[in-house]
């Protein structure tokens, strides 16, 4: 009995010892130096349907549909203001996500609020 229960234990710590696998999840934002509002032009998809910001090569653009004044881009920051003056600013920055790469923005003006009142800076992933 005694032999079997060291068996047992045996098999069951090399069964263990096999579904141990090691994940490596990687998440990270490099910067992304955009040469003028034509590079930096397109539709960016927000953390739910609601938010969006879309660029337009001519300068101008809008923020889940309310226009953007004052628009302007410095390599990987982006820098405008809503109509009624509320500051927008973010960078243009590359999310790689263990082999997915996506350009996108992530916004440091306006804060999100999540629930428990934190409050976050979203990327904004151009389709």
């Amino acid at each position: 009995m005694r032999k079997l229960a060291i068996l047992l234990l045996a098999l069951l710590t090399i069964a263990a010892a096999g579904k141990d696998k090691h994940k490596h999840k990687e998440k990270r934002f490099d910067p992304a130096p955009v040469a003028n509002a034509r590079a930096a032009a397109g539709y960016y998809v927000g953390p739910d349907a609601q938010h969006f910001l879309e660029l337009a090569a001519n300068g101008t653009g809008t923020m889940s549909g309310v226009p953007l004044t004052n628009i302007k881009i410095d390599r990987e920051h982006f820098s405008a203001a809503t109509r009624d003056g509320k500051p927008v600013r973010g960078m243009f920055v590359n999310r790689v996500m263990n082999d997915d790469v996506a350009f996108g923005i992530i916004l440091d003006e306006p804060q999100f609020e999540l629930g428990g009142g934190a409050t976050t800076s979203p990327f904004y992933r151009r389709k």
